[in-house]
């Protein structure tokens, strides 16, 4: 565990492919829970698990705020397009076996209970 958090963000970590497909549903809308419950020994899908969550979360306020007429919309649509940027970036780096850290909406991830 003290090898995992001691790497920087970005580095390669020895993942298996397996573990590595595991981060894919954690960035795919209510599909984030499944690795942050079924997942949680293992702190690499754990991590992108609970950046998921986070983008989750994000994007339930996304639609709610698209509700207010006119100015609501296009903030909704905006966070809504960071969020799917976010997601695509959270499932490449998942794939290559990096971590990362999505701006500004990582360091919620960081409150979430292990």
């Amino acid at each position: 565990m003290e090898k995992e958090e001691a790497l920087k963000e970005g580095e390669t970590e020895k993942i298996n492919f397996a573990s590595r497909l595991w981060t894919v549903p954690a960035y795919i809308w209510v599909f984030a829970f499944v690795p942050y419950f079924l997942k949680r020994r293992n702190a690499f899908i754990y991590f992108h698990a609970k950046q998921g969550v986070v983008l989750f979360v994000t994007e339930i306020i996304a639609v709610l705020i698209s509700a207010i007429p006119i100015i609501g919309q296009i903030i909704g649509i905006i966070l809504f397009v960071i969020c799917t940027l976010f997601s695509i970036k959270g499932m490449i780096m998942g794939l290559k076996g990096k971590r990362w850290t999505m701006p500004w909406l990582g360091r919620y991830t960081e409150k979430l209970k292990s």
